[in-house]
C-alpha cells in the first residue's frame, strides 16, 4: 500500500519521533482497533477534570465539546497521512478548545488517557505476542507525542498572535497618545510663549508706574517744601506786619497826645508835628494791610 507523502513542514519532526512509512502502516492497522475507546480515553480526562477545581466548571459546562474535539484529532492521527488534512485538523482543535477556555494541559492529559487506554487494549489483543506489543506501544506512543508537538506549535502560534495583536493595539494606543502629549506640549509652549510676552509686558508697565510714582513722590516733596517756605514767608511778613503796626500804633497815640497838649509850648509842638506825620503814615499802611 501507497503512503501518501506527507506535509513539508511536518517532515522534518515525523523524523524525530522515529515516524516513518513502516510507523505510519502500523497506525493505520491500530486504527480500527483503537478507534472504539477513543472515547472512554476522554472521558477519563473529564471525569479526573471534575476533581479539579480550577477546571472543573471549563469541563462541566464544555465537556462535550471537548471529547467530539479530542476524538476527531486522534482519528486524524490514527490515519496516518500528515498532510495538509492533518494540520487543518490540529489547527482547528487549537483554536475551539481555545476559545473554550481549555489550556494546553487538556491535551496532555488526554494523551496520556489515550496511551494508557491502547496499552490495555492492545495487551489483551497481544498476549501472547510481547514484542509485537512493544512495537505497537512504541509506535503508538511516539505518534502521540508528535501529535502533542504539532497541536502545542499550534498552540503556541496563537499566543504570538495575541500577544502581537495586543502589542499592535498597545502601540496604537501610545502613538495617539503621543500625539495628544504633542499637542499638549505645543500649547502649553504657545501658553509659554504668551505668558512670556505678558510677563514682559507687566514688568515694563510696573518700571514704568514706579519710574512715575517715583516723579510723583519727588514733585510732592518738592511741593511740600515750596509750601513751607511760603508757610514761613508768610509767617515772617505777618510777623513783620505786626511788628510795623505796633510801631503806628504807638506813634498814633504819641500824635494824638501831642495834639491834646500843642498848647504846653513849643517843644510841644515840635514833637506833635514829628508823631502826627508819622501817625497818618502808619494809620495808612494798616489800612492797606487790612485790605490784603
Amino acid at each position: 500500500m501507497t503512503l501518501p507523502p506527507v506535509a513539508p513542514e511536518l517532515a522534518a519532526r515525523l523524523a524525530n519521533y522515529l515516524i516513518d512509512d513502516r510507523a505510519r502502516a502500523i497506525l493505520q492497522e491500530l486504527a480500527p482497533v483503537l478507534e472504539p475507546h477513543l472515547g472512554t480515553a476522554v472521558d477519563q480526562v473529564i471525569a479526573g477534570a471534575a476533581r479539579l477545581n480550577q477546571v472543573a466548571d471549563t469541563y462541566r459546562k464544555h465537556g462535550g465539546e471537548f471529547r467530539r474535539t479530542e476524538i476527531a484529532q486522534y482519528q486524524e492521527l490514527l490515519k496516518a497521512d500528515f498532510g495538509a488534512h492533518y494540520l487543518d485538523r490540529c489547527r482547528d482543535t487549537i483554536e475551539k478548545e481555545a476559545v473554550l477556555g481549555f489550556e494546553g494541559r487538556a491535551r496532555m492529559n488526554s494523551a496520556a488517557a489515550l496511551l494508557r487506554t491502547a496499552i490495555a487494549v492492545l495487551r489483551r489483543r497481544h498476549r501472547l505476542s510481547p514484542a509485537k506489543l512493544a512495537t505497537r506501544i512504541d509506535v503508538l506512543s511516539q505518534a502521540i507525542f508528535f501529535d502533542l508537538a504539532t497541536t502545542s506549535t499550534f498552540f503556541l502560534q496563537r499566543v504570538r498572535d495575541a500577544a502581537s495583536a495586543r502589542r499592535q493595539v498597545i502601540d496604537q494606543a501610545i502613538g495617539e497618545f503621543d500625539g495628544a502629549i504633542g499637542s499638549v506640549i505645543d500649547a502649553l509652549k504657545e501658553a509659554t510663549g504668551s505668558l512670556t510676552a505678558t510677563s514682559s509686558t507687566v514688568q515694563r508697565v510696573t518700571e514704568d508706574t514706579l519710574r512715575r510714582m517715583a516723579s510723583a513722590s519727588s514733585a510732592s516733596a518738592e511741593t511740600s517744601q515750596s509750601v513751607d517756605l511760603t508757610v514761613v514767608h508768610h509767617a515772617a511778613s505777618r510777623c513783620a506786619f505786626s511788628a510795623s503796626s505796633n510801631r503806628c500804633v504807638m506813634s498814633a497815640s504819641f500824635s494824638s497826645s501831642a495834639g491834646s497838649g500843642s498848647s504846653s509850648g513849643s517843644s510841644g509842638g515840635g514833637n506833635a508835628g514829628v508823631f502826627g506825620a508819622n501817625g497818618s503814615a502808619c494809620a495808612s499802611r494798616l489800612d492797606k494791610a487790612a485790605k490784603l
